[in-house]
């Protein structure tokens, strides 16, 4: 009895497949062979993301949990903005749902882009320039976390 393969095996599978049937057929169709690689690139970024996606997310609501703790008591004079806050700080980190890590953390997106219009309202003040440091950090650690899923993947030719 065969096991069930994992929906990165199967992309994998479907890239090989193209690879190795549909390319040879089209080697002399630029716009076609062209087409095709652009195809083949997406499905290899689905394949790392499908595996990889739900533990950068899940690292990334983590850290952006702390950022916000660490902010909030600097945004007392903005009632809406520490609404905000207060309602992605009082649900629970989920963990397990992708669906309900993918939704929390584009609520702490949200939030951080809220956050950084405030940045931009209160700079020169030593909150708002504490707030831009923090969220500065949080990204760059957000970026670093993301990175293998898009480098060297898209620096291939598209071509």
């Amino acid at each position: 009895m065969r096991h069930s393969i994992s929906i990165k095996e199967l992309v994998d599978s479907i890239v090989i497949a193209l690879d190795d049937q549909i390319r040879p057929l089209i080697k002399e169709d630029k716009w076609a062979a062209s087409t095709l690689r652009s195809v083949t690139l997406l499905l290899r970024h689905i394949s790392v993301r499908v595996e990889e996606e739900p533990h950068v997310l899940g690292s990334d609501n983590i850290d952006s949990c702390q950022v916000l703790k660490t902010i909030r008591p600097l945004v007392a004079d903005d009632v809406e903005l520490e609404r905000l806050i207060d309602e992605v700080l009082n649900l629970p980190v989920p963990f397990c749902d992708i669906v309900s890590v993918v939704s929390y953390n584009q609520r702490c997106q949200m939030v951080a882009e809220r956050l950084l219009q405030y940045c931009a309202a209160m700079r020169g003040t030593a909150g708002g320039d504490t707030i831009r440091r923090e969220l500065r950090a949080y990204l760059r650690r957000r970026l670093d976390r993301e990175s293998h899923l898009y480098f060297p993947l898209f620096t291939e030719p598209p071509f």
